[in-house]
């Protein structure tokens, strides 16, 4: 706390970008991804770029983008303001704590902001920033962007909700466009807006039950979904079960906790249950993948890519505001251990008394990247690769 009031001293507002920056990291040598500072992801602090861009196995590509700049779409992102994103990423790591994985997704949106940017001396000036990008001929240009102002929003928006053209939470009153508008949408994003949903793909014997966060709203009842999988189960005996939560960044993990111990049970017949993370799989997500890999015992494959943290993790705890830059910065106090769910009185979470399981890890068994040529072509190579086993 001494080294953040003795940074927030020094900024009556915002406009020092480099101060925010160094109050992120000093935030972040807390080690841990639920201790951070609010910026772009749950808060609403700093200026955006009129594109959004995502990393995909093969670089940084824009997937959305304002009608200003639609000759974006689709092209690699090669350098901001003369430096490759890929070499930016080890300016990542002391900025975000959390695992490697997590790095990656939250680079998502600081390389996004042409502020935090100029904060880390990577731009000369945040106002009109010269962004190289190549195009899937291989053609370059260059073009300067201006950021777009404040969105207005409330609450949290997740970066990977960019990938899904039918995406909403962008509160900006903008059209952006998208590079997904006339293509094939993968089923992984089809339903982005939803918290929870199924399908049965019926060629392949394959039960598909995504999970996008651990709440109940207008979308989907958490509760009620769990009753209508076990009632599924009266007239389906699917061969394999896929349960997707890489996009499952958190909330309540008591929402899916009997969704998570039920499924292998109501789904006996299924001789594999694949549980699919990523990089943006993190908190009660990740919580939800440790529970269904217990309760699933050998018929568990976890697919995809690593999680955004460990089974291990420091978690809860109160927001406060700095008073002078006004940043909001978490401070995670509860500890949470679902690899080999000890519990220690005045440490432990105490829920996780309840529902704390040892699963072990989630070390990834079956590893699948997805390209930006898959997500364009509206395949999942994940979905490929299940259905093939």
């Amino acid at each position: 706390m001494d080294i953040l009031n003795r940074l927030d001293e020094r900024v009556p507002t915002l406009s020092d970008n480099r101060i925010v920056v160094e109050i992120t990291r000093a935030v972040a040598k807390s080690g841990n991804g639920h201790t951070r500072t609010y910026l772009m992801r749950n808060g609403n602090y700093l200026r955006r770029f009129p594109v959004r861009y995502y990393w995909f196995s093969d670089g940084l590509f824009v997937v959305r983008a304002t009608e200003e700049y639609s000759q974006t779409l689709g092209t690699r992102v090669v350098a901001i303001d003369g430096r490759a994103p890929e070499d930016l990423m080890s300016q990542m790591r002391d900025l975000v704590p959390g695992s490697d994985s997590w790095v990656v997704y939250k680079s998502t949106y600081l390389l996004n902001s042409p502020e935090f940017l100029n904060g880390l001396d990577v731009v000369v000036n945040a106002e009109s920033v010269p962004i190289t990008f190549e195009s899937r001929e291989g053609k370059r240009f260059t073009l300067d962007l201006q950021p777009l102002p404040l969105d207005e929003r409330e609450g949290p928006y997740e970066a990977w909700r960019d990938l899904s053209p039918f995406a909403i939470g962008n509160a900006d009153g903008r059209d952006w466009l998208h590079v997904l508008s006339d293509r094939e949408v993968p089923l992984y994003l089809q339903k982005s807006n939803h918290a929870c949903r199924d399908e049965y793909l019926e060629g392949a014997s394959l039960l598909y039950v995504q999970i996008n966060r651990n709440a109940s709203d207008e979308t989907c009842s958490q509760s009620d979904f769990a009753q209508e999988m076990e009632g599924l189960a009266d007239s389906m005996a699917p061969k394999a079960l896929v349960f997707d939560v890489r996009f499952n960044t958190g909330g309540n993990y008591e929402e899916t906790a009997k969704i998570a111990k039920g499924l292998p049970a109501w789904f006996g017949s299924a001789e594999r249950i694949h549980i699919v993370i990523g990089p943006a799989t993190f908190s009660a997500g990740i919580a939800t993948a440790a529970r269904l890999k217990y309760f699933s015992g050998e018929r568990a494959l976890i697919v995809g890519e690593p999680a955004g943290d460990g089974l291990r993790m420091w978690s809860e705890g109160p927001t406060f505001t700095l008073p002078n830059s006004k940043l909001q910065v978490k401070a995670a106090t509860a500890f949470h251990d679902f690899a080999e769910a000890r519990f220690e009185l005045g440490k432990t979470f105490f829920n996780d008394f309840f529902y704390s399981v040892p699963a072990g890890d989630l070390h990834v068994d079956l590893p699948v990247t997805v390209s930006f040529e898959d997500y364009l072509s509206g395949h999942d190579p994940v979905l490929d690769l299940v259905s093939s086993q």
